[in-house]
């Protein structure tokens, strides 16, 4: 058992593939400058695009709004004209 284990660390017990240092310099780099604006134009972007969006899915509910009353008017007008026929 103590063979196997001998064995198989050096497969599972590498150590640090970097120093603690270079892994610090390498994750914990933060957002440049030129990023943050990207990210910042990004945000005015997609802030516009949902204002957009928002204000079709209102658009689209205002002419559902419209074509309900459009068949009601339509049906009203059915039943004038089939009345005045009897």
């Amino acid at each position: 058992m103590k063979n196997r284990e001998e064995r198989s660390k050096h497969f599972f017990d590498s150590g640090p593939l970097v120093e603690e240092d270079e892994d610090i310099a390498l994750y914990d780099r933060g957002f440049t400058d030129h990023q943050l604006v990207l990210v910042q134009q990004n945000t005015v972007v997609v802030e516009e695009r949902e204002r957009e969006i928002r204000q079709i899915v209102q658009s689209i509910s205002d002419l559902n709004e419209i074509f309900r009353d459009l068949a009601g008017m339509v049906v009203e007008q059915v039943s004038v004209l089939l009345n005045g026929m009897n």
